[in-house]
């Protein structure tokens, strides 16, 4: 049964004011919405003929009628027909209905900007060759120091005793590039931690010749290991042995390999050095060794080619990134 709407002005659907009789729509519209009249208030004047109305859809009243899908059927009296029956004619009237306009609130996900891996701070570079012909460039990089944290992937201290309130961390990196033309190269590299000649001249704690305050640890595909230096190291004075590394499988010319490693000085920060013992990372240095499979002498034995004194280059590179030596 269709809901009987009260006679009124509403809206017509284009935005007009038109009068609604109750059972249809009139001609009569008004420029202006007026107040609405009371249910019961006498409808103007008549129009041309009455109409009914049978409203199929649904009407909603809110000071105007929205009508979607109205079918409606209509009959004139007295006109149109001569045999007195009503012709019907069925129209359909479609009323857009408004897209309601939806404020986005959501806050946008910003694009996070990737962090640019910090590079090597300092690095010097040796090149190495055996009587053989075969022949490779050594970098050995140092970073800014840090006090822990991740070097490579691994963490700082896995191997090597570290305490982040007292000590120093310098993370490192060897590089090898294959050199010999034409040929694959056996590549190994090795270092030796020495200081440099004089005195340490530092506020800090003293260094002396048991102390093992440096520690390089050294990160392999199977694990870490650690090794222990006294700060006032000399090769051939009792000296541990290098660190080093031998890729296992030999590099093509231009091919390079790569090696990480950690420097950890101990007590680098005390009541006397709270700032840090920078004099003691200007004392102690980095020097790459001759790698050799055999004894000094052999055919296989790699030597830096600018110059070697016994097993090591006469060249170094300071735990804070100064080199030392001939250039």
């Amino acid at each position: 049964m269709a809901e009987t709407i009260p006679p009124g002005w509403y809206d017509d659907g284009s935005g007009a004011q038109r009068w609604w009789d109750g059972l249809g729509w009139t001609e009569h519209t008004a420029p202006e919405p007026p107040i609405l009249p009371d249910h019961h208030s006498a409808a103007p004047a008549s129009g041309p003929g009455r109409r009914r109305v049978l409203v199929l859809g649904v009407l909603a009243v809110a000071g105007c009628v929205a009508v979607a899908g109205v079918v409606v059927a209509t009959s004139r009296s007295g006109h149109g027909s001569s045999s007195g029956a009503a012709k019907a004619a069925t129209t359909s009237v479609a009323v857009p209905t408004p897209t309601p306009t939806v404020e986005d609130t959501s806050t946008p996900t910003p694009t996070p900007t990737p962090t640019p891996s910090p590079g090597p701070a300092h690095s010097a570079s040796w090149d190495y060759a055996n009587e053989a012909g075969y022949s490779y460039r050594l970098t050995i990089s140092l970073y800014d120091p840090v006090d822990g944290g991740l070097s490579g992937g691994h963490q700082i201290g896995e191997a090597c005793d570290f305490d982040p309130a007292a000590d120093i961390a310098i993370p490192g990196v060897m590089e090898a590039v294959a050199t010999t033309a034409g040929f694959a190269t056996d590549l190994r590299a090795s270092f030796i931690i020495e200081h440099i000649a004089g005195d340490y001249t530092g506020a800090g704690v003293m260094p002396s010749k048991d102390d093992d305050r440096v520690r390089v640890e050294q990160y392999f595909s199977d694990g870490s290991e650690c090794r222990e230096y006294s700060s006032t190291n000399i090769w051939g004075y009792g000296a541990p042995s290098a660190a080093s590394v031998h890729w296992e499988n030999p590099v093509e010319e231009g091919g390079r390999v790569s090696h990480r490693f950690t420097v950890i000085v101990k007590d680098y920060l005390t009541p006397r050095t709270p700032e840090g013992d920078a004099a003691l990372l200007d004392w102690i240095t980095i020097r790459p060794m001759a790698t050799t499979g055999g004894e000094m002498g052999d055919a296989d034995t790699y030597l830096d080619v600018a110059g070697t004194d016994l097993y090591r280059s006469e060249r170094g590179l300071t735990l804070s990134g100064e080199q030392v030596g001939p250039s």
